[in-house]
């Protein structure tokens, strides 16, 4: 229990969301390259869209060692 030191009237820091991908940009059709550790952020992000229910279907394929490639299907 003594591990966390609770403190009082700290105030919070604004938080900026930044986009991290192009998927509102991107058309049917298009496609980008992004490294692979980044692939659970890329999963947020779609799950994120379709939860708010913004259009778009994203498939990704491996092309190497450290890279996918992201396309728009719908």
């Amino acid at each position: 229990m003594g591990e966390y030191k609770i403190e009082k009237n700290i105030p919070m820091t604004h938080f900026k969301r930044t986009i991290a991908f192009p998927l509102d940009d991107m058309a049917v059709g298009d496609s980008f390259v992004m490294p692979l550790v980044k692939r659970n952020n890329l999963t947020s992000a779609t799950t994120m869209r379709k939860r708010n229910n913004l259009p778009g279907k994203f498939v990704t394929r491996r092309i190497s060692d450290k890279d996918m490639r992201v396309w728009r299907v719908e």
